[in-house]
């Protein structure tokens, strides 16, 4: 039985290994990739010399090329592979271009290194496999590499089915003796890598070459653009201040005319002036009520006297004491008064009337319950809620939308939030440069400082569409995440940022999650310009500077 087994194997030898070649090949002078340094092919060719029926009951069904280095621990790793399964491949993976195929008379895999150290210090070994009509197997393994290994057997699965395996050296099968093979491979490997060198030398020595002609050409070129540069900066510095003094000099213009204009002038001077005449004429009518109990108590002071003669010594101590107590209280009332007077003469408060006409009915009807300021860096939410970021002493310019005073701040009115009651109807209103440009209307029965603000409250809106589409967001609270955080917020759908639409709302994100959120400043009031919805992406919207919430009462 071993006597047949021997000679099988013989027999397969012979039958196979006539078409067959490994080992590394020179890279084609031809190709442009200069980048491949070395080229290994594994081939297997059936031959057609055999008797038909050999030739069909014998085909090819798996190649494989493996690989090992010292680093490896002589441990053998795939690298390639063909197969009945998959018979084609073609791949770049860890500076390797693979390409192989597979046919039932013939296999070829392809490996082109372009890294030296993965084939300078490595072995490698292909493994055909060989099937026949009975099921079995024959296994034929060569080897290339810097040494003869004490061990070929990189793995292989169906081990039972093989009936015949070859683990010798490609040496051993091309007439050669091991000695001779290694030495030629390892002369063709450093031919390969001299030739590799020379070329990169070369290319090294023209790069150096052209480097140095542009370090030159670079030189002067940045020599010039500094002495362009520094030209150029003095003559913008120049342009800049005289275009800075032109302005200051406009501006120091402006502020003369507006300052001269009795329309901005006469209403607050003349405010300013009823309310300084006011407080004057309330602080001498105080000042005569105290002139005058002063007489009073001088006359009650002469009548203690004139009593005194005719009363005990010891009531006379009590009523003397009764009296410098009068004439104290009366001196500490009289400084007072006196160090009221320069103080309240020079201040006199701006009143602004809670109620306003905003719809143009000529009913002062709408309480101003609510103003929020854009591009103060003051959150909305949070001074709506609770008054946060809100000082206590509002400028009057807060506390209306006519522009004719100054406002830095949001209002609260806080008496109207914390009697939240009888509500008719609440009016959110879009105010810029003191023109209201949008309004919505809302039920306030039954609602709190946060519930009036839904679309089921909705009443009328300068958006003809708001009630009739849908909404995505209809509320104060709004969108919460923080790299968005937009309140007041009446959104209709959410797709990508330069499609999503909507109505309304007050942006305050520290960081904008998207280009329309991104300002200097916030918080920003931003409205769909037209009289429908539109992309908040787009040159359909349009910014606010403040915005109102006004409460009509049952």
């Amino acid at each position: 039985m071993a006597r047949l087994t021997l000679i099988t194997f013989i027999l397969v030898q012979v039958y196979f290994c006539r078409g067959f070649d490994f080992g590394f090949r020179s890279v084609p002078p031809s190709t442009n990739d200069t980048s491949v340094g070395a080229v290994l092919q594994c081939a297997e060719i059936l031959t057609d010399d055999q008797s038909d029926h050999n030739r069909d009951s014998r085909e090819i069904t798996e190649m494989t090329i493996y690989r090992r280095s010292c680093g490896d621990g002589e441990q053998w790793k795939h690298l390639a592979r063909v197969s009945t399964a998959t018979p084609t491949e073609d791949r770049v993976a860890d500076g390797r271009r693979i390409s192989g195929e597979l046919t039932k008379r013939q296999a070829k895999i392809t490996v082109r290194f372009l890294k030296a150290v993965d084939y300078a210090e490595a072995e490698f070994s292909c493994v055909t496999v060989f099937g026949d009509i009975n099921g079995q197997n024959t296994v034929v393994k060569s080897y290339v590499g810097r040494q003869n290994p004490s061990e070929l057997e990189p793995h292989f699965d169906n081990k039972d089915q093989v009936i015949a395996s070859d683990s010798k050296p490609l040496s051993a099968m091309t007439g050669h003796s091991p000695a001779f093979m290694e030495v030629k491979q390892l002369l063709s490997s450093l031919w390969q890598k001299l030739n590799c060198m020379e070329k990169r030398f070369e290319d090294s020595a023209k790069r150096d070459d052209k480097l140095e002609e542009e370090l030159e050409g670079l030189k002067s070129g940045v020599t010039d653009k500094i002495n362009n540069l520094g030209s150029s900066i003095s003559n913008h510095i120049e342009s800049s201040r005289n275009g800075l003094e032109d302005r200051l000099d406009r501006l120091e213009n402006r502020l003369e005319d507006k300052i001269s204009e009795p329309s901005l002038r006469e209403p607050y001077e003349a405010g300013n002036t009823n309310s300084q005449n006011t407080t004057n004429y309330r602080l001498n009518l105080l000042f005569d009520s105290v002139q005058s109990t002063q007489t009073t108590l001088k006359e009650i002071h002469d009548q203690v006297k004139v009593a005194a003669t005719c009363s005990s010594s010891g009531n006379n101590s009590k009523l003397a004491s009764g009296t410098d107590s009068f004439s104290t209280i009366k001196n500490d009332l009289l400084a007072s008064l006196e160090s009221l007077r320069p103080v309240c003469a020079g201040k006199a408060s701006v009143y602004v009337d809670e109620f306003f006409d905003v719809l143009g009915t000529g009913k002062k009807e709408w309480r101003l319950a609510f103003r929020g300021t854009a591009y103060n860096n003051v959150k909305i939410y949070p001074a709506y809620i609770h008054g946060t970021g809100i000082p206590v002493d509002v400028e009057p310019g807060c506390k209306q939308f006519n522009h004719s005073l100054p406002c830095t701040n949001h209002y609260r009115n806080r008496d109207a939030f914390e009697n939240w009651s009888n509500i008719d109807e609440v009016l959110l209103a879009v105010f810029n440069k003191g023109q209201m440009v949008k309004r919505i209307v809302f039920n306030g029965h039954g609602s709190t400082l946060t519930s009036w603000y839904e679309a089921s409250r909705l009443v009328l809106s300068s958006w003809s569409d708001m009630k009739t589409q849908s909404h995505n967001i209809f509320s104060i609270e709004g969108e919460t995440r923080p790299q968005y955080m937009r309140r007041f917020f009446i959104n209709h759908d959410y797709t990508t940022c330069d499609k999503f639409r909507g109505w309304f709302f007050v942006g305050e994100a520290d960081d904008g999650g998207c280009i329309m959120d991104k300002t200097i400043a916030r918080p920003f009031i931003q409205f769909a310009a037209g009289n429908s919805m539109a992309v908040w992406q787009s040159s359909d919207v349009a910014r606010a500077d403040a915005f109102g919430v006004f409460l009509k009462y049952d």
